[in-house]
């Protein structure tokens, strides 16, 4: 009996090697991301993390059944911070309001904030849809800020081929009074102005069903923009382009495993007196079988995380790279989590985060407690202890928590 158990586990381990290869910070509003201020102010690179950054990211992911839940209730919110270094925190937030004021018309709040190494973004977008008939509606959203500069709208065409399956092709006008409703002497260069386009698509089951399936799909490209900063003297131009993809699922193969897929991969091209770009790949594959070993109590997770980060600069390349085998043990509310990072990094030292140690492997220790309240709430609470470092003044590897309702 133990070895059947422990073959299963071996089996869903490579599982998610297989569907994650064949294909961190995600992104989960694709069809509303753009350029910022906060964008352009400093140029990301690798000095702004090391070989731990992976494991953070991956400790503090929501999971894939928070997800369902999402796309399945007209109101949630979801709440996630997590500790980074010293200095800084991962934000991951988000609320929706979705309202069907009449039979044609339909008013949707979407609020997020995602924070970490690689992103800094902040959006609340306010969007009102027409359906002239049952699968086809005319969207037009807008994020009206304090500074008018910095305000966004948007034209979408929604077509649903089914009711839980909507497709949305979109077009974001960035920063659209910028050029005429500005009060800092930067602006735009014409005809170089920003944009963001592309397509959206999500489907997923029958809540009724007891499956937890859905898919999400998503293709942006952010148009070639110039933006010219005369002050301080002597000034610059900065020079921006970025396209993505994505796609992120789960499916239910039985009442007691499921299989988790994640891959998402953008390319971002920047110049501000020196030449930039950035091309990222990351990739999550994970198996989860549900209510095994003794007295069928405990949910197994096993997985694999990869991520690619390449930055060619005028000054030199550097590359990342990250392999993550990650396996979860969850009883009554309470999970215990391994995972192991083995970190490659190519190029000049002196462009890499002082602590980045090519080469190295890491483990860690994840213990985390789930209270629910009822059917509509639950918050995580979790701390991370460094396996490396165990018994000694550096074995605390930070913590976080997560929290989310359905209202």
């Amino acid at each position: 009996m133990r070895a059947a158990f422990l073959f299963r586990i071996a089996l869903g381990l490579l599982l998610a090697l297989v569907t994650a290869v064949t294909a961190h910070a995600w992104e989960w509003t694709p069809e509303f991301q753009s350029l910022t201020e906060t964008e352009q102010s400093a140029l990301e690179g690798p000095g702004r993390f090391a070989s731990e950054y992976a494991a953070d990211i991956l400790s503090y992911l929501k999971p894939a059944d928070w997800e369902y839940e999402w796309l399945t209730h007209s109101q949630a919110m979801d709440l996630g911070l997590g500790s980074l270094s010293a200095t800084h925190f991962m934000v991951d937030n988000r609320l929706k309001i979705h309202a069907r004021l009449s039979e044609h018309f339909e008013f949707r709040f979407l609020h997020t904030i995602e924070q970490n190494r690689e992103r800094d973004t902040h959006h609340e977008i306010f969007e009102t849809i027409y359906f002239p008939a049952e699968k086809l509606g005319f969207s037009f959203y807008g994020e009206p800020t304090l500074y008018k500069r910095e305000t966004d709208t948007g034209l979408a065409l929604i077509y649903k081929p089914q009711a839980r399956h909507e497709i949305r092709l979109f077009n974001t006008f960035v920063d659209v009074a910028r050029l005429k409703r500005s009060d800092t002497p930067d602006n735009f260069i014409e005809p170089f102005l920003p944009y963001s386009r592309g397509l959206v698509g999500r489907l997923w089951s029958d809540p009724e069903g007891g499956l937890r399936n859905f898919l999400e799909y998503a293709v942006r490209y952010e148009t070639h923009t110039r933006w010219v900063f005369p002050e301080p003297a002597p000034g610059y131009e900065y020079a921006y382009w970025k396209a993505f993809g994505g796609v992120f699922g789960s499916k239910t193969f039985s009442k007691n495993q499921s299989v988790n897929l994640r891959v998402q991969f953008d390319r971002k091209s920047e110049m501000r007196q020196s030449a930039w770009r950035t091309d990222r790949l990351l990739a999550l594959g994970q198996t989860v079988f549900r209510r095994i070993g003794p007295s069928q109590s405990w949910d197994v997770t096993a997985g694999i995380s990869f991520s690619d980060r390449w930055w060619r600069m005028t000054e030199g390349s550097v590359e990342y790279r990250d392999f993550l085998p990650h396996l979860l043990w969850s009883r009554k509310g309470w999970t215990v989590g391994y995972l192991s990072t083995w970190h490659r990094a190519w190029g000049p030292a002196g462009l890499r985060d002082p602590q980045d140690d090519d080469g190295r492997w890491e483990n860690r220790l994840n213990l985390s407690y789930e209270f629910k309240f009822g059917t509509k709430a639950k918050l995580v609470l979790l701390v991370s202890g460094d396996l490396d470092r165990a018994f000694t003044d550096k074995s605390w590897d930070g913590g976080g928590g997560r929290f989310h309702m359905n209202f």
